[in-house]
């Protein structure tokens, strides 16, 4: 297999210092691009992922007995952290696409499908850790219970829906933009499947601990499905710009 190394071309650095990246910044953009055009990213983290999670459940069933094997999928145990991780990459990812190809104005970078789409997941990467779905849920449940009678188990699980909605519909805006990319597409479609599982487990199916296991390595399955979408398309964006690659 060949790897591919993305090396960014020297520019000049602009007369006023304007928007001159940290030395940090600059080593973040070199390392996230470059294990972004390192094989097939999203292969990779399926496959780790799924290590991950069979390890975790392993232990916790081991651990802390039959029926609790999903207590490492908790809060921020090692699960639920590779899924923020990978979250937080796919936002890095979005901004790092935007900054190649959207205009250099305020409005056309902040109209740029791409660049919207990585900050909504920058966003969401905060969420898990803290619970934000699952805090607004309990203010909203407290005022009225229509999650519950429509049939979700909580209300947060239809804050969650209603995540999925809003990108749902986001991306129907930028169709246009989506089918130019087929591949990343493919792994949009990949990834939005998954999460319209996890909604389903944990909204509507009878709850339990290996149904917990379950429904949190959907979401590990998930984030690699949006990070290979990501990762193709800066991989395009970079060819298509002619940009030095080495090998």
């Amino acid at each position: 297999m060949t790897v591919l190394h993305y090396t960014r071309p020297m520019t000049a650095a602009p007369g006023n210092g304007v928007r001159q990246l940290s030395s940090f910044v600059q080593t973040l953009e070199r390392g996230v691009t470059g294990e972004a055009l390192r094989g097939n990213i999203a292969v990779r983290l399926w496959v780790l992922g799924g290590v991950v999670a069979a390890v975790s459940a392993g232990i916790g069933y081991i651990v802390f007995g039959p029926g609790e094997q999903h207590q490492l999928f908790r809060d921020l145990g090692p699960v639920s952290f590779f899924v923020v991780a990978q979250t937080l990459l796919v936002g890095l990812l979005g901004l790092l696409i935007a900054a190649h190809e959207a205009p250099a104005s305020k409005v056309g970078r902040a109209t740029n499908f791409w660049f919207l789409a990585g900050v909504g997941f920058l966003l969401l990467s905060f969420d898990a850790p803290l619970d934000l779905h699952g805090r607004l849920g309990e203010v909203i449940g407290n005022q009225t219970t229509i999650a519950e009678e429509i049939g979700f188990h909580r209300t947060s699980d239809a804050i969650l829906a209603v995540y999925m909605v809003a990108g749902l519909a986001v991306a129907t805006v930028y169709a246009g933009e989506l089918l130019r990319h087929r591949r990343a597409l493919l792994y949009f479609a990949a990834g939005a499947a998954f999460i319209g599982g996890t909604i389903v487990v944990d909204g509507f199916a009878a709850q339990g601990s290996w149904m917990w296991v379950f429904e949190e390595t959907l979401e590990v399955f998930a984030a690699a499905c949006f990070v290979g979408a990501f990762a193709s398309r800066l991989q395009e964006s970079i060819a298509a710009q002619g940009e030095p690659v080495t090998r």
